[in-house]
């Protein structure tokens, strides 16, 4: 019963009272919107005329003046009261709306209390009861829901302050390169000396997005801080990656790291004198047994000599020959299935 009186039966009062505005508001809204300016100089100079007076052509100009002034005021109104009359038409669906659902509660709690018989009223208050849990079940979830949602957000802006110290740290390892980029630098351009008679270029700057854009080059002979189009081509691009490996794994070859690298084909269009140079490099940083080398090649490009003799691999270097001749010459030694 209170809930029914303090609840139900004062929030329908208010519905009621606040439909009556709205309906009372649009109604005005709609006469405003049905009048028309009826103001019309034809008729005031017909005026002028039946009275025999004299319409100077001055007056007319502020007649016409202020016709034009009228129709600018009713358009805005009329563009206001259109405005209005949306938002109330929105308003009073969803109190019709609250109202019917109001209508349905109230009808309900009277028929409890209107009902003598003790067990039909337990069963519609068990109903509710559990239509309540339902509703209660239902707005526990929801607040779950809102309060990952909201811890979601914090991790996320605590994320994006970590991205922001990173992005400064990376700016600053641009502008200050560390000693060991600077052994990395030293390393590669070693590298490149040797194999290819060229200073190595690596730089990076940061992007619009603050991530890394890299690029590695080669320099042109005799000006060892210009990059040229050299790199570009199959070959030496292919070769110049095969010496950024190699300077990566050697700066870091005490450190944890990826200690292996696989190079397929890296000898293939290279001449002879470039292979030998190569295959000196693998061996003096292989030696250390701190770096895995894995290369392979077919036999036409293995290296020869000024005299036109194949430098052979040694035994413990070569791990496999694949050939067809048999199963010895898979890559897993067994046969086909």
């Amino acid at each position: 019963m209170d809930e029914l009186v303090e609840g139900i039966e004062s929030e329908t009062s208010e519905v009621n009272e606040r439909l009556y505005n709205i309906r009372y508001d649009l109604l005005q809204i709609y006469k405003a919107l049905e009048q028309k300016d009826k103001f019309d100089l034809a008729e005031i100079e017909a005026v002028f005329t039946d009275a025999s007076l004299h319409f100077p052509g001055q007056l007319k100009k502020k007649y016409e003046d202020l016709i034009s002034f009228n129709r600018q005021v009713t358009h805005e109104r009329n563009v206001a009261l259109r405005a209005r009359r949306k938002a109330l038409e929105e308003e009073q669906a969803g109190l019709l709306s609250r109202k019917s659902d109001l209508d349905s509660r109230r009808e309900k709690h009277l028929k409890i209390l209107r009902n003598h018989e003790t067990f039909g009223k337990f069963k519609a208050l068990q109903r509710e009861i559990t239509d309540q849990k339902s509703q209660l079940f239902y707005l526990e979830q929801q607040r779950e829901k809102l309060e990952a949602v909201a811890a979601t957000a914090r991790e996320a802006r605590e994320v994006e302050r970590d991205r922001g110290r990173v992005v400064d740290e990376i700016k600053t390892m641009v502008t200050r390169p560390n000693p060991v980029f600077r052994r990395f630098g030293s390393i590669f351009n070693s590298y490149c000396q040797r194999v290819l008679e060229r200073d190595g270029l690596f730089f990076f700057n940061v992007n619009s997005a603050n991530n890394f854009d890299y690029r590695i080059d080669l320099s042109l002979r005799g000006q060892a801080s210009v990059p040229s189009s050299q790199a570009e081509g199959t070959s030496y691009k292919k070769i110049v990656c095969a010496l950024f490996d190699l300077a990566l794994l050697k700066t870091y070859e005490d450190a944890p790291f990826f200690h292996f690298v696989f190079h397929d084909g890296v000898l293939e269009a290279l001449d002879n004198r470039k292979k030998i140079v190569l295959l000196d490099i693998v061996r003096e940083q292989t030696k250390s047994k701190k770096v895995q080398y894995i290369m392979t090649l077919i036999d036409s490009d293995i290296p020869r000599d000024a005299e036109g003799n194949r430098v052979e691999f040694g035994p413990d270097e070569v791990i496999l020959h694949l050939h067809d001749g048999g199963d010895q010459g898979r890559l897993f030694r067994m046969s086909e299935f």
